[in-house]
C-alpha cells in the first residue's frame, strides 16, 4: 500500500474548513463499523455505507459509529450528513492537532492522542463526536486498541451495557489512557535493560537505545500533557453529555493521566543520568587507553633517542650486507602493525 504525507504548511492561504488531510495516510479505502447495543440487544456490522451508518445514529440504543482512514472526501460526506462544523471535520483531518475539547450545541468535539507499539513506538489521532445518542470515532487507521471494550460489549461484563452514551464515551477514552500505560512500562522495561548494559558494557548501539527511548518518552509526554486538559475539561463540562454519575470516572481518567506524566518524567530523568553515564564511561575507557599508549610511547622513547643520535650506522650489522634485509624489515614492520591493530581491537580500543 502507497504511503504520502501533507504538510501543516499546505494549507497555508486556503480559507478556514477546507478539507485537506495533514499527515500520513495509512488507508487508501476508509470503512465504517457500527455496534449498536442496549441492556438486551446487540447488533454488529462491518464496511457499512455511510447512509446505513448513520440511520443508526437515530436507534434508541446506543450507536458507536467507527471510521477507519482519513480521506476528505469521505469525511466531508460524513460532517455534512451529521450537520457538523466544518471547522470540525477540518481538525479531524489534521492529525497533527492538539488533543482538545470543543463544547457544539448538540455535539461534543475531542481530539485524542492513542500510542501504537506494534511496530516501534508511535502516536497516532483519535477524534470524536459525542452525540446524544451515539459515539462516532475517526482512525487514522484499524487497531487492535478497543478490542477488550468491544469484548466487554459482547459478553456484557461489567455494566457498560446499562449506561448511556456518555459512560461509551468514558470507556473509550479509559481504553487510551490505559494503553498509555503499557506503553511506558515497555519504555521503562527497555531503560532497566540498558542500565544493565550502561554498567557492564556500553557501546554506540547503547547510546542509540538510549537517545531512542528519550525521543519516545518526550513524545508521549507532549502528547499525554494535553489529555489531561481534555480530561479535566470533560469532568467540568458535565450535563448534558456527562451525567453525574460518569463524571467520578472522568477525575479518574485524569489522575491516570497524571500519573503517567510522572512516570514518563522519571523515565527522562533516569535517561539524562544514563547518558551523563554513558559519557563519563566512554571518557574513562578513553583515558585508560591513552594511560596504555602513553606507557607504550615512554618505553620507546629512551630507543628512538638512541637509534637517533647514533644513526644505526655501525660497520657490524649482518643486516646490512643481506640481500634480504629490506623486504625482512618490511615485513617485521607489517607484522608489528598488524599485531597492534589485533591487539587494540581485542581490547575494545578500535
Amino acid at each position: 500500500m502507497r504511503r504520502f504525507s501533507i504538510r501543516q504548511s499546505k494549507k497555508s492561504g486556503l480559507p478556514p474548513g477546507t478539507l485537506i488531510h495533514v499527515g500520513q495516510r495509512h488507508v487508501e479505502h476508509p470503512s465504517i463499523w457500527v455496534m449498536d447495543y442496549a441492556p438486551d440487544h446487540l447488533d454488529e456490522h462491518t464496511d457499512i455505507r455511510i447512509d446505513d451508518a448513520l440511520a443508526w445514529l437515530k436507534s434508541p440504543n446506543v450507536t458507536w459509529l467507527n471510521v477507519v482512514g482519513l480521506d476528505a472526501d469521505f469525511i466531508g460526506q460524513i460532517g455534512n450528513a451529521l450537520n457538523v462544523h466544518p471547522l470540525v471535520l477540518e481538525d479531524i483531518l489534521n492529525t497533527d492537532h492538539r488533543p482538545k475539547v470543543e463544547e457544539y450545541d448538540d455535539y461534543l468535539f475531542i481530539v485524542c492522542k492513542a500510542p501504537r507499539h506494534d511496530d516501534g513506538v508511535a502516536v497516532e489521532q483519535l477524534s470524536m463526536i459525542l452525540f446524544g445518542t451515539g459515539v462516532v470515532c475517526f482512525h487514522e487507521r484499524g487497531s487492535d486498541l478497543f478490542n477488550a471494550l468491544q469484548e466487554r460489549i459482547r459478553s456484557q461484563r461489567g455494566f457498560i451495557r446499562s449506561k448511556g452514551v456518555d459512560y461509551l464515551a468514558y470507556s473509550i477514552l479509559d481504553t487510551i489512557i490505559d494503553s498509555y500505560f503499557v506503553t511506558v512500562e515497555m519504555i521503562n522495561d527497555t531503560v532497566d535493560d540498558l542500565e544493565e548494559t550502561l554498567v557492564t558494557e556500553p557501546t554506540t548501539d547503547t547510546l542509540q537505545a538510549l537517545q531512542h527511548c528519550k525521543r519516545h518518552a518526550i513524545m508521549l509526554r507532549k502528547a499525554i500533557f494535553p489529555m489531561r486538559e481534555v480530561a479535566f475539561s470533560l469532568e467540568k463540562i458535565g450535563a448534558p453529555f456527562f451525567g453525574s454519575d460518569v463524571r467520578p470516572y472522568l477525575r479518574d481518567v485524569y489522575d491516570h493521566c497524571i500519573q503517567i506524566m510522572d512516570t514518563i518524567e522519571s523515565i527522562k530523568d533516569m535517561l539524562s543520568g544514563m547518558l551523563d553515564i554513558y559519557l563519563s564511561s566512554t571518557s574513562n575507557k578513553l583515558n585508560e587507553v591513552m594511560k596504555v599508549l602513553t606507557i607504550i610511547s615512554t618505553m620507546f622513547i629512551p630507543m628512538t633517542f638512541l637509534a637517533g643520535v647514533y644513526g644505526m650506522n655501525f660497520i657490524h650489522m649482518p643486516e646490512l650486507q643481506w640481500r634480504y634485509a629490506y623486504p625482512a624489515v618490511l615485513l617485521v614492520m607489517a607484522s608489528i602493525a598488524g599485531v597492534m591493530a589485533l591487539f587494540f581491537k581485542k581490547r575494545g580500543w578500535w
